[in-house]
Order: structure tokens, then C-alpha cells, then sequence
């Protein structure tokens, strides 16, 4: 497997031109990843950050946990997103 969550707001590297997106209430809960490439890739924009909600997130045997985590808002819940949550987030529990 390669990715266990992805979140990429950055169309321009692809060439793309659109308005500014939005990701609002995107809510990723009870997930199990185990043996993988990459863990979290979180990609915001620095004018409109991902809005995240993070909550019973389990990874095993990922070799690379955070290869992108940058411009992310929301919630994470430290005491049920294991190994960590992602460093751009802000954690409670």
C-alpha cells in the first residue's frame, strides 16, 4: 500500500488552475492502516488550510509517518490517533 490518509489541496503542482479550494469538515475516524509507504500526507494551502477532525486512527508498519504535513486546522484526538498525531494539527485529549 502506499498511502494511508491523503489530503492534497495543491493543484498547481499538477498543473492545474482552479479558484482557491476548500476542504471544510472533512472528518477521518476509525481507521485502520498497517504496512504502508507513507502515513499522513496533509497538504493546505497557506491561504486556506485543510479542516480536519481526526479521531480513532491506528498505523502499523508505515516507513515514512508524516512525507507532507503543512497549512492543516481542525482537531485531533492524541489519545485515539496512535502512533501520534500529525505535527501540522493541533491534538487534544
Amino acid at each position: 500500500m502506499g498511502y494511508c490518509i491523503s489530503v492534497n489541496m495543491n493543484y498547481a503542482q499538477y498543473g492545474l488552475t482552479t479558484p482557491v479550494p476548500q476542504v471544510q469538515g472533512l472528518v477521518f475516524n476509525n481507521i485502520v492502516c498497517h504496512t504502508a509507504t507513507r502515513g499522513w500526507t496533509i497538504q493546505g494551502l497557506q491561504n486556506s488550510y485543510a479542516q480536519l477532525s481526526l479521531g480513532k486512527i491506528v498505523f502499523a508498519n508505515v516507513t515514512n509517518m508524516f512525507p507532507t504535513c503543512q497549512y492543516a486546522t481542525g482537531s485531533c484526538n492524541a489519545d485515539t490517533v496512535k502512533p501520534s498525531c500529525p505535527p501540522c494539527m493541533p491534538s487534544n485529549g
